[in-house]
């Protein structure tokens, strides 16, 4: 709870930050082909935009982020979209903050932390990939893991039908595990 550590204090978070991806956004150059900008951008507990009041502190983000590392690739990335599927709409929400006021990411990711309590249809997430691809036409699944308990063909056959799911989608560009 990274932000937690700066509560009340704003802009000493966003120098602390600022500092920090000053730091390590140069040092790895081209070796390093798209980020996760904001990763956890509805987040839990104490987040960024409590800290700051609003979503413009995502949208500075994205464009300080630009700013240093011109040209790569910047991405969202949010859990229990498509697995356990009970945060779409806050997501879409700052998702669609960030294309109105001109800092949209490139692509968006899932993570994909699935279990057998959260076993998404693959139609379900068909209609999930379309919601999204709509706003930005470059998804991925980051950390996709399926979490069977000793049900190894369960675990198996739920990772094709993710697979299956996610690139017979035009606008999945990657999976990440």
């Amino acid at each position: 709870d990274y932000a937690g550590k700066f509560k009340n204090q704003p802009e000493a978070y966003r120098t602390a930050l600022y500092a920090h991806m000053q730091e390590k956004l140069p040092a790895v150059g081209k070796r390093v082909c798209e980020w996760d900008a904001i990763n956890h951008i509805v987040g839990w507990g104490t987040t960024i935009r409590d800290l700051f009041g609003s979503q413009e502190i995502y949208a500075d983000i994205i464009r300080k982020t630009r700013q240093i590392a011109p040209g790569i690739p910047l991405w969202v990335n949010e859990e229990n979209i498509v697995a356990g599927g009970y945060r779409c709409d806050e997501y879409e929400a700052d998702i669609r903050y960030l294309i109105e006021h001109g800092a949209a990411p490139d692509g968006i990711g899932f993570m994909g932390h699935f279990s057998t309590g959260s076993l998404t249809p693959p139609e379900q997430m068909l209609k999930l990939f379309d919601r999204y691809a709509k706003l930005i036409p470059a998804l991925q699944f980051t950390e996709l893991d399926v979490a069977s308990g000793q049900d190894e063909q369960l675990q198996a056959d739920y990772y094709r039908d993710c697979l299956t799911a996610a690139f017979s989608h035009p606008a999945f560009k990657g999976v990440v595990m």
